[in-house]
């Protein structure tokens, strides 16, 4: 439909429903963002910008870098807030920190084992919960009305979004691939060597089987249906529901 050339190193793509947004990863490229139908340039900051994965966030799209948060209008470019976090983003290449819970609260992770929320109404940003364990950089998972965060060492804790309490706790002793399935039954958490885990909403283990290969990432698709990546392939699995 439309080609726009880019420079070398424009990494990060975020799309908004009228805008592609692109540059700004590891701070080679200024930010420069596209009309979505035609591919028209709309703006392209000055100077290169750093900042991690941004995603899209009630209308605008959400950056940050450092200690510092900040809000674009995907139209115009401009800054519509900023938020002082009180940890450095979590960093990871092509992982964003930032989990949306809804049109005015959103989850930042910060430093190494911390998390906090910034809204949209407040420019205050205030400290929801900090483990006890390092934390795997990429952002935390929002399904069933929990947060789901990924231990380094090979587990999960499960947090309440309101009060930031420690709801349950789940080792493995082995690490975890990216994404968790949802259903009415339970969460289901997929490790890294392939060994699927069905959990009850309190976290209970009621069920382990093998996929017999390495996985890197899980897809929920609802309905009690996801996508597995493993080494070389997609395998679409259902979970029995009854």
């Amino acid at each position: 439909m439309w080609r726009a050339g880019l420079r070398a190193y424009s990494g990060h793509v975020v799309a908004t429903p009228e805008t592609v947004i692109v540059g700004g990863w590891r701070g080679y490229t200024p930010m420069t963002g596209f009309n979505l139908d035609d591919g028209r340039l709309l703006w392209s900051t000055q100077r290169a910008t750093d900042t991690v994965l941004p995603v899209p966030w009630s209308g605008g799209v959400l950056l940050g870098s450092g200690t510092d948060a900040w809000l674009i209008d995907p139209r115009e470019g401009r800054e519509l807030a900023r938020w002082r976090l009180p940890e450095p983003l979590a960093w990871s290449d092509n992982h964003s920190p930032f989990t949306l819970i809804d049109h005015d609260r959103c989850l930042v992770l910060c430093g190494s084992r911390s998390v906090a929320v910034i809204r949209l109404s407040s420019d205050l940003v205030h400290p929801l919960f900090r483990h006890d364990a390092d934390l795997v950089t990429s952002a935390a998972e929002f399904t069933g009305g929990v947060v789901l965060l990924r231990e380094r060492r090979g587990g999960y804790v499960a947090v309440d979004p309101e009060d930031g309490s420690a709801l349950w706790k789940m080792d493995a002793g082995q690490p975890f691939a990216e994404g968790v399935g949802h259903d009415d039954k339970g969460f289901v958490l997929v490790s890294q060597p392939g060994v699927l885990f069905r959990l009850r909403p309190d976290g209970h283990l009621v069920e382990r089987s093998s996929l017999r290969s390495r996985v890197s990432a899980l897809v929920d698709l609802g309905m009690g249906e996801m996508i597995v990546v493993t080494k070389g392939t997609l395998r679409m699995i259902a979970v029995d529901t009854r």
